[in-house]
Parts: C-alpha cells; sequence; structure tokens
C-alpha cells in the first residue's frame, strides 16, 4: 500500500477505536500515521519500496512472521465486528439496519469462538448501533434519519477505498463459513463469562452457510469476479452489485479510485 494511504488508514483504526473502544483495557496510541510506520519500520515489520509517486509499503513477514501474527491478530481482534458490518457494503450500496443485525446475530457465534470476543449475544445489539454511529461519524457510512438505512459513500470517494480496506480483514473469515467450508472453531467452544449468554456454535458449518446465504439474500459480499478466485484487477470495470466484470453502468476499479484491489 502507498505510504500515504497506509498512513491515513493507521489514522483511521486508532480513530475508530478511541470512539467506539473495545473494551476499556485497550490502549490506543495517540500517534499519528506516519509516527506508526516508522515504529513498525524500526521493528522490521514493514518494507519500504522507493516509487517516484510515493513509496509503497508491505508487511516484512518472511524475517519476522511471527511478529506479523501478532500484530495481525491482535488488530483482527480489535476491528473485527467493524469490519464485519463493512463487508456488507462490498456488494451493497444500502443496507437496511434489520439486515446489518440480522448478519452480526448469525456470524457472531463463530467469530466470538475463534477470536474470543468479550461480548454476550444479548450485547450485541447495541454494539452494532455503536459501531454503525463510529463508522457514520468518520464518514464511512450514511443514513436516513431514523437509521433504518444505511448508505456506503460513493464510490470515487476517499472513504469508499477505506471502508473496502476495513471491510477485507472478515472477507476470508466469511468464506469459511459459507456452503462448502467447516468453522474453524467447531469443536472448541470458549467457557461463557459470567453472567452472558451465547449460542452453541452450530455443528454443520455447510449447512449453517447455506442458511445464511438464504436468510440474508445480496448482504453476504459476492465471489470474487475472476473463475480463478483471484482478485479483480484494479483496471477492470466491476459491478458493485452483481460481482460481475464489464457492466457500462458499473464504476471503474482505477489506481486513482481505488489504490488497493477491491472486491467486485
Amino acid at each position: 500500500m502507498g505510504e500515504a494511504d497506509l498512513a491515513r488508514q493507521l489514522e483511521l483504526y486508532a480513530s475508530l477505536l478511541r470512539q467506539a473502544p473495545y473494551s476499556p483495557h485497550v490502549w490506543v496510541t495517540g500517534a499519528d500515521g506516519a509516527a506508526m510506520i516508522r515504529y513498525a519500520e524500526s521493528l522490521g515489520i514493514l518494507r519500504r519500496q522507493p516509487h517516484e509517486l510515493g513509496d509503497v509499503l508491505s508487511m516484512s513477514s518472511e524475517q519476522h512472521s511471527v511478529l506479523a501474527s501478532y500484530f495481525r491478530n491482535n488488530a483482527l481482534h480489535l476491528l473485527l465486528m467493524p469490519s464485519l458490518l463493512a463487508c456488507a457494503f462490498l456488494s451493497n450500496a444500502t443496507v437496511p439496519r434489520a439486515d446489518l443485525h440480522r448478519l452480526a446475530r448469525r456470524v457472531y457465534p463463530y467469530v466470538a469462538d475463534e477470536y474470543f470476543l468479550r461480548w454476550s449475544e444479548e450485547e450485541l445489539p447495541a454494539v452494532v448501533d455503536e459501531l454503525l454511529e463510529d463508522l457514520l461519524n468518520h464518514g464511512l457510512l450514511t443514513a436516513n434519519e431514523d437509521r433504518t438505512l444505511w448508505h456506503r459513500p460513493d464510490a470515487e470517494s476517499p472513504e469508499a477505498v477505506q471502508i473496502s480496506v476495513l471491510a477485507q480483514a472478515t472477507v476470508p473469515i466469511l468464506e469459511r463459513y459459507l456452503p462448502g467450508a467447516r468453522p474453524a472453531a467447531q469443536g472448541r467452544q470458549r467457557p461463557a463469562e459470567p453472567g452472558s449468554a451465547r449460542a452453541p456454535v452450530p455443528a454443520d458449518g455447510a449447512a449453517y452457510g447455506a442458511a445464511l446465504r438464504d436468510q440474508l439474500p445480496g448482504v453476504l459480499p459476492t465471489a470474487r469476479c475472476s473463475a480463478t478466485s483471484s482478485p479483480c484487477c484494479v483496471s477492470a470495470r466491476c459491478s458493485w452489485s452483481t460481482g460481475t466484470t464489464g457492466s457500462s453502468s458499473s464504476p471503474p476499479c482505477s489506481r486513482r479510485s481505488s489504490p488497493t484491489r477491491r472486491w467486485c
């Protein structure tokens, strides 16, 4: 990712966690994005590739794979729920609040067990509403007055790129729970915290994934638009709503509007 884009994305994540903290015990750095990048470079986590249009940064996981995995898992633990909500807008310009709550409710038993999330299922509706407001306050979503309909930003805006990058974290997770995949957390139930209630993770991951698709038509992200299941090329014209290429009404996935590869 380009250095300027990465700095903005890091600042976004830090701001999201400050305004809607995962837990009162989580500390969020006050450093800006550039300082975070310098710190990561000092640890050897980031590799810099000079470029005349701006340096490109990537994770140097080959030499520091354990440390890179530690940072990745910690970030995912804190940002998984906002990423899950953002994921619903990869294939939809508008999503009803009821569908966002249903998506969270259906997927949460899996991710809560796998990533040791702290909320009970009774707390989940309030958590979803708080996170939606947090995304709205950062310009990543908009909503009607009574908050029953939520909308993603204009496809050409920087905010559209930011919410797309945020959503990428949960796309592989959701793919594991769709037909043909079995949940990684199966058979590994975490004891519930005192006073909390959590529904058991369904035993048949494939059947549960199929039911999830039926109950949430159009909410889950569509499949990748190539036969080889690779991300769409940034030069392709991709449909935000159908997952197909070549639509004359779809916005171009150009390097200007989407500096990172985007799900289509």
